[in-house]
């Protein structure tokens, strides 16, 4: 994958057609990709509403959550996927507990968790951008610097501060006794991927 704006690409998300959008270190646009690795615009897809993204995640139906530490909301942009331009703001979540958003994933059911790494909490909201968790999230969680969901919606956010996972439903139950996990080996946990079979892959 070459073109596309990529200018120190370091997020990365996989859309239902196998396209590919990624962030990049070195400007606020998007680098998409078509599943034949043929940017969707030359100059990446950029807009006024993205400030400093730091994390991606693309839904079941291809829309693209965008986490902004430059503002500390979230994004929804591009409401059929990476086929069309980056649009402008479809759907803005403006500090719901957010400070340093680390991570974002899209349950199966729609909604949309995030972690806040200074707050240390655990935000949730439809696809509509509704708050499902207060105002503040769900605090508790130490330092969370990934999240994911699982195939039954469950969210699992990985912790910076130690080797743990936290477990939460997707109405923000906490699951137990689960959570937190203690993983042996694992040191400042950065990145946590789940696949088809619900094995959980963590970098550490």
């Amino acid at each position: 994958y070459t073109g596309g704006a990529l200018n120190g690409p370091f997020k990365l998300g996989i859309d239902g057609l196998g396209g590919i959008a990624m962030l990049n270190d070195g400007s606020n646009a998007i680098s998409a990709f078509t599943n034949m690795g043929v940017p969707i615009s030359p100059t990446g897809l950029t807009d006024p509403s993205l400030n400093i993204p730091f994390s991606l995640a693309i839904a079941p139906n291809n829309n693209i959550y965008v986490g902004n530490t430059g503002v500390n909301n979230i994004v929804k942009v591009s409401e059929n996927g990476l086929t069309l331009p980056l649009a402008p703001t479809y759907s803005t979540v403006n500090n719901a507990g957010f400070n340093g958003i680390t991570g974002i994933a899209v349950a199966p059911n729609s909604v949309v968790g995030a972690g806040s790494y200074y707050n240390g909490t655990l935000v949730l909201f439809d696809s509509a951008g509704n708050i499902l968790t207060g105002a503040n999230g769900i605090p508790g969680i130490a330092e969370p610097e990934d999240i994911a969901s699982d195939k039954n919606s469950n969210f699992y956010l990985v912790s910076y501060f130690g080797p743990y996972v936290y477990e939460y439903t997707s109405v923000g139950v906490r699951v137990s006794p689960f959570s937190p996990l203690t993983v042996p080996g694992g040191n400042a946990f950065i990145n946590i991927a789940i696949d088809p079979a619900g094995n959980f892959l963590i970098l550490s």
